[in-house]
């Protein structure tokens, strides 16, 4: 995603639309795991948590706000999170990107991390005329980098998504073995 970093700041920002699909799975996720603080790896403008404090809902004591692409949230916080969020953003990273980005993802995340994984073309065309959703694979594919990017003692929650607005998903944990 980085390497298309430019491609994404001369779009509008994304909303953040798409946690909405996500949130009663991600409070589930956060109450079971006992997580205080979350990360959005990919917030988009942060709608949810801005306008509507979604995160006190959780029961969280603090959110962190990461996205390169928008400016008020391009600085990863310094701090670890209990649990890492993640919804429409790794189909957006170059293939070559993927192993990277889900090690940083891994790495700040304490307890779990709560990925959704777009399976489809993106309805958004980047300025250079390239689908937004430059890495389309299989769920085996996605399957193989989450497994050679894991860390230890963290529980990952991925739902694979088929289909605009996640009427056809798939939903996995995965654990280092």
């Amino acid at each position: 995603m980085h390497s298309k970093i430019d491609l994404y700041k001369q779009l509008p920002p994304y909303p953040g639309n798409s946690l909405t699909l996500h949130l009663d799975n991600i409070k589930k996720l956060i109450e079971t795991t006992k997580s205080k603080t979350a990360l959005d790896y990919g917030c988009g403008k942060a709608q949810h948590y801005i306008k509507d404090k979604i995160h006190l809902s959780w029961g969280l004591d603090k959110i962190g706000l990461y996205d390169p692409a928008v400016l008020e949230w391009n600085s990863l916080p310094g701090d670890n999170f209990d649990c890492v969020i993640s919804t429409d953003v790794l189909e957006h990273v170059p293939e070559q990107e993927i192993n990277k980005t889900l090690e940083e993802i891994f790495t700040l995340s304490n307890k779990c991390v709560y990925l959704n994984i777009a399976m489809y073309p993106a309805r958004q065309i980047l300025p250079n005329g390239e689908n937004a959703h430059c890495t389309l694979k299989p769920k085996q594919w996605w399957r193989y980098r989450i497994a050679e990017t894991i860390k230890e003692n963290i529980k990952v929650h991925v739902v694979y998504s088929y289909t605009h607005g996640n009427k056809n998903t798939e939903y996995e944990i995965y654990t280092k073995k």
